[in-house]
């Protein structure tokens, strides 16, 4: 007795019959004689090398028309900008938009020229009003001293008479309100100009014209409004009466007006 076949109906080891093994074999070569029968041609290398380079050349037109479509919009905004005024400034659209004209935009404002009042004090030259306590000396140089005096007399003491004091009264009828006078000291080292103003302001500047020149005198006044002020003059080599005298004596307010005028003739020279 065979062992070796014990399924049912004959079949051999695996459960598959001589019959059907031999149809399967059957269909295998079927198939092998069909795929033989197939024409078998190359792969479509250059075909699709072929697309692959077109679909290149359409992105890169694409890419380069989008770059040129941008760099005409640039053109064209710049170009509006440049033709509103031509002054690199873009101006707002509308009539209510006034048009800067390029002369203007360029042009600054023009700023008036600085006028300088005419008070006499904007010169350096001119040395401030001194104001002192009566009976306060003041040394006028040259070993001159003078002061003022409460009831209105200036007085001078000169280094040559240095125990006389040579007063003058200003607040007397002898000097008319408004005017200004001259007092002269000389030696042999120059000549020293003084003398005084009456009137109701105090002259913020006096002048002494003398030999060509025009001296800054230093004008001295009491606290308040006493209404009278001296002034002194610098020296002049030469003693008085040697061509160094004065030729006019003038007082200014302070807005440059002349408030006394003193021109001295020839023979007081």
């Amino acid at each position: 007795m065979n062992r070796g076949d014990r399924s049912p109906g004959g079949r051999g080891v695996g459960g598959t019959s001589p019959g059907e093994r031999a149809a399967g074999e059957r269909f295998v070569e079927a198939l092998a004689d069909s795929a033989s029968r197939v024409p078998v041609g190359p792969a479509p290398v250059e075909g699709i090398v072929r697309r692959g380079r077109a679909v290149r050349r359409r992105a890169r037109l694409a890419r380069a028309v989008a770059a040129s479509a941008v760099v005409v919009a640039c053109f064209v905004t710049a170009g509006l900008q440049l033709r509103a005024g031509d002054t690199h400034v873009v101006t707002p659209a509308g009539p209510s938009a006034p048009r800067t004209p390029p002369s203007a935009a360029r042009t600054p404002p023009s700023v008036p020229p600085v006028r300088t009042s005419p008070s006499v004090r904007t010169s350096p030259s001119v040395p401030p009003v001194h104001t002192v306590a009566p009976g306060e000396r003041i040394d006028a140089g040259r070993g001159t001293t003078m002061w003022l005096t409460a009831d209105g007399q200036h007085v001078v003491v000169t280094r040559d008479m240095p125990d006389q004091e040579q007063a003058k009264r200003v607040l007397d009828g002898n000097m008319p309100v408004g005017t200004v006078n001259l007092r002269t000291f000389g030696d042999t080292d120059g000549t020293l100009f003084t003398g005084a103003y009456r009137g109701p302001d105090t002259p913020a500047r006096v002048t002494v014209e003398t030999g060509g020149k025009t001296l800054e005198a230093q004008v001295v006044t009491l606290p308040g409004r006493p209404g009278w002020a001296v002034y002194h003059a610098g020296t002049v080599v030469g003693p008085a009466g040697s061509g160094s005298g004065a030729e006019r004596v003038t007082a200014y307010a302070a807005d440059g007006a002349v408030l006394a005028r003193l021109d001295l003739p020839q023979s007081w020279r």
